[in-house]
């Protein structure tokens, strides 16, 4: 869990430096959805999407990383109220 951390302070970093780089965005979601913390993650992807309307390739990556947090949310939900 460390490196998820330290990669979400970097992320942070560079998005304090340049609040337009793409990547900052897409890489504190991505540390935040593999702390679990869905939520925070899906708003730090609404910010990448926000910025990458005229970078595609940005785009598709923000939104395949949105399908995948929202799954996980789901299935997070499904643990919780099944009985195993």
């Amino acid at each position: 869990m460390g490196h998820y951390k330290s990669s979400l302070t970097d992320a942070l970093k560079s998005i304090e430096i340049n609040p337009q780089f793409i990547k900052g965005y897409f890489r504190a979601a991505q540390s935040l959805m593999n702390i679990n913390i869905l939520d925070k993650s899906l708003e730090y992807l609404e910010k990448c999407e926000e910025n990458s309307e005229n970078e595609k390739l940005n785009l598709k990556g923000c939104k395949a990383l949105k399908e995948l947090i929202i799954y996980k949310q789901k299935e997070h939900e499904y643990n919780k109220t099944s009985k195993f």
